[in-house]
């Protein structure tokens, strides 16, 4: 998926890092967007040499191993924010068991505030100390107070809120 689009995401990236070389780059994304968000960070920062690339995401799921989290951390986990509402089930998988971890900062959500956790990757004192019983399907669609419109299976009628 990263890949059929890359060519023309770069292409484009090129040429707004020409015209305003001292913007940050942000990449962002929700739940597959985030893992997507996740690659293309990595991609952006070693293949076109972009120092100033920043990476906010929502429910993304693990993305690589152990190694490609510590070389992504090594680079990025400084500007990056990683969120997981309450105990939204997406952030959960792929499990560690099958090598799978985490990259970045996470930031969680949960009653009503949203905790700065400390550790890179995974850690145990945010939302990875949820029991795997008490992860919800429901709380993948809503961050920061948005409901995210025509993602929530449980309320066909659900709208966009702020």
């Amino acid at each position: 998926m990263y890949l059929s689009n890359r060519e023309m995401m770069i292409k484009e990236l090129q040429n707004a890092v020409a015209l305003y070389p001292d913007y940050q780059v942000r990449v962002t994304g929700h739940s597959l967007g985030g893992a997507l968000a996740t690659i293309a960070a990595m991609d952006i920062h070693d293949n076109l040499g972009i120092e100033n690339v920043h990476t906010i995401t929502f429910a993304s799921p693990r993305v690589g191993n152990h190694d490609f989290a510590q070389q992504w951390n090594d680079r990025l986990a400084e500007s990056s924010m990683r969120f997981v509402h309450e105990n939204d089930i997406v952030p959960h998988i792929p499990f560690p068991q099958l090598g799978y971890e985490h990259v970045g900062y996470e930031m969680w959500e949960t009653q009503g505030e949203v905790k700065a956790c400390s550790v890179i990757s995974e850690d145990f004192s945010c939302s990875w100390a949820i029991p795997s019983d008490e992860w919800r399907v429901q709380d993948h669609f809503t961050y920061l107070n948005v409901q995210l419109h025509g993602c929530n299976a449980f309320n066909e009628s659900s709208v966009l809120e702020y």
